[in-house]
């Protein structure tokens, strides 16, 4: 079985499209995005449960949980780069840093 958490590094765009005007809160608990690994086209959710505080265009460190059962999160493996999707809109991206069995 994988390990359910990962540390990771990432950002939220400020020049795009879509970026976000507000920061998410990462601590809460609240914040759901889906995680989509470069190069592959499967969204896969996540809850952020840790993390320094957003500054959009910032790289930080963040703990996320994959949250979905029957889900194969195997490809958010240690240096992998994902972007953050709210939606269809690429809001930020990140690379897993290491896999956590528990925080």
């Amino acid at each position: 079985m994988i390990n359910k958490y990962m540390y990771m590094e990432i950002i939220f765009y400020t020049k795009s499209q879509y970026c976000r005007t507000t920061t998410p809160n990462l601590n809460n608990e609240r914040y759901r995005p889906h995680l989509v690994v470069k190069g592959q086209n499967e969204y896969l959710g996540v809850e952020f449960i840790e993390g320094e505080n957003v500054v959009l265009g910032e790289s930080i460190l963040a703990v996320a949980e994959c949250i979905y059962e029957g889900v194969n999160y195997e490809s958010l493996q240690p240096n992998v780069s994902f972007v953050i999707m709210e939606g269809a809109n690429k809001v930020g991206e990140g690379k897993i840093i290491e896999r956590l069995n528990k925080l």
